[in-house]
């Protein structure tokens, strides 16, 4: 989307409003107290019906704690004919110019949408908790058997018969004991048949391990199996694609506040995932298994280093 002409100073103060996660004016505002103008006055501003007076730039510049050259590299970009702003003006460096602020507002507001959409799935979501037995059969079933048709059901709404034996050839499992297995899930409340149909269908939308030391047991298990799967496979890509492996491991060390940055960012991205998440059975659609991990490694802060850079939690 191309900024308006001459609505560059405009475009920037909703998008540095915005990027602050402010959506409501007042709010915003309320948050900078040295701004020297009226509400009023400031949403006349940022729909761009005013331009901004000389005598209140500089106040309203170091109100909002904004950056100066940005600041001024638009409001210029707005008063002067445009050949003469290119004759005058040096381009702002790329590391701090938001060339067009209207693109990251929309940015914006589609991670808004992102997350809305993820916390909307969420509470929309029917769990049905695993109990003792459920829990039993996971810990003691042959992981590489259970774990490939169990994802393969949760995927879809409902698979036939003949779909999940095809699946289980693909992973080296028997047509027998794929009916088996149907079997143990039908028993322990995971699947089960529906009736008079050749049709299975998972127990509920959501299968949930609780949090406890057997849960977490379980947890680990499918985890280590998976890794061990995709870490072993010679199809592995340099970049995300469809029906490609993708991993990218190393050793890193980081700051708290910028541990913070990282939680962020992973917290949009899950929330991305939730949101954009749907069933197998729908137009051009990949199955992935999706992980992160973040291994702390504690053991090598020695006394030097803990004496040097005493270390918080984010």
């Amino acid at each position: 989307m191309k900024t308006n002409p001459k609505r560059y100073l405009a475009e920037y103060l909703k998008s540095e409003r915005i990027k602050r996660g402010n959506l409501s004016t007042p709010k915003y505002l309320e948050k900078y107290p040295e701004v020297p103008i009226s509400k009023g006055y400031y949403n006349e501003l940022e729909s761009g019906r005013q331009m901004i007076k000389f005598d209140n730039a500089e106040a309203l510049c170091q109100g909002l704690k904004l950056n100066r050259e940005e600041f001024y590299y638009y409001l210029l970009k707005d008063v002067l004919p445009e050949d003469v702003f290119n004759t005058l003006i040096r381009t702002v460096p790329q590391s701090t110019l938001v060339e067009e602020p209207t693109a990251m507002v929309d940015q914006l507001k589609d991670e808004i949408s992102d997350l809305l959409k993820a916390y909307e799935k969420e509470t929309e979501k029917t769990f049905y908790t695993s109990g003792e037995d459920t829990l039993d059969y996971l810990d003691r079933a042959p992981v590489e058997e259970t774990f490939p048709l169990l994802n393969f059901v949760y995927s879809k709404d409902e698979c036939t018969m003949q779909e999940l034996i095809e699946v289980g050839q693909k992973f080296g499992i028997s047509e027998a004991r794929v009916c088996e297995i149907l079997d143990d899930f039908g028993t322990y409340h995971i699947a089960r048949q529906i009736p008079r149909t050749d049709k299975i269908t998972r127990y509920r939308k959501t299968l949930y391990l609780p949090p406890t030391e057997k849960g977490d047991r379980v947890k680990k298990k499918y985890l280590k199996y998976e890794f061990d799967r995709v870490t072993s496979s010679p199809d592995r890509a340099v970049t995300i694609g469809a029906g490609k492996n993708f991993i990218n491991a190393k050793f890193i060390c980081i700051k708290d506040e910028h541990l913070v940055l990282i939680y962020k960012l992973i917290t949009k991205l899950m929330a991305t995932l939730d949101a954009k998440d749907t069933i197998l059975t729908e137009r051009d659609i990949h199955p992935y298994f999706f992980s992160i991990i973040f291994s702390s490694r504690e053991e090598y802060m020695t006394a030097s280093v803990t004496e040097a850079h005493p270390t918080h939690s984010p």
